[in-house]
């Protein structure tokens, strides 16, 4: 009896950890552009929204076209021994580094002609330049130096943010399985309640 009680109160804490992360990541994230970024960077939203989809356009990339993309596969979600069967450390280590390493396998997929698969992730790079650029036309000098670098830092943390949660979620629904569902129901039946349906 212990043992269960032990078992389920690693995994409720594990999936607190694991929800956690991009919560303080966000912050995080927010609090550096903030100190990076000029004072009034927050006045020009288009720069912080091209910024933004660029880094979500990446982890789409990331997440259909990268070295882990047959591993969302319905029949991989809940093999033993397979891709999201990791320990909580190991698939910090293992899944989450992709986003680091996905540049060379877009290349290769590139040169093989595989644009398709590529293209949300090219698109992502290029919105991260083009909102880059887009600093210097609204600031002058260090500050748009400033900017830009502030806009690279939010595409970039919003990408890993995004690809982290995709992949934590089905990490998260393999290791909880049923009870994933359960709560996911729970929470949407909270949320209609909410609304007044």
């Amino acid at each position: 009896m212990w043992d269960v009680i032990q078992n389920a109160l690693v995994a409720m804490l594990t999936a607190v950890a694991a929800v956690g992360i991009p919560v303080i990541a966000t912050a995080l994230l927010w609090g550096a552009v903030g100190r990076l970024a000029p004072h009034d960077y927050h006045d020009v939203p288009m720069v912080q929204r091209l910024a933004v989809i660029a880094g979500l356009l990446f982890a789409i990339g990331v997440v259909l076209g990268g070295p882990t993309a047959r591993s969302y596969a319905e029949s991989r979600m809940f093999e033993i021994g397979g891709p999201w069967d990791l320990a909580f450390g190991e698939f910090l280590l293992r899944r989450i580094a992709v986003p680091f390493q996905v540049a060379g396998e877009i290349a290769r997929k590139a040169a093989d002609g595989q644009w398709r698969i590529i293209y949300p992730a090219a698109t992502g790079l290029l919105l991260a330049a083009a909102s880059a650029f887009l600093a210097f036309r609204f600031w002058r000098g260090a500050m748009a130096s400033r900017a830009a670098a502030g806009t690279l830092i939010l595409a970039l943390g919003v990408a890993v943010i995004a690809f982290y949660v995709a992949e934590a979620t089905l990490w998260l629904v393999h290791k909880l399985n049923f009870w994933a569902f359960a709560v996911l129901t729970v929470l949407y039946q909270r949320h209609r309640n909410a609304q007044g349906h």
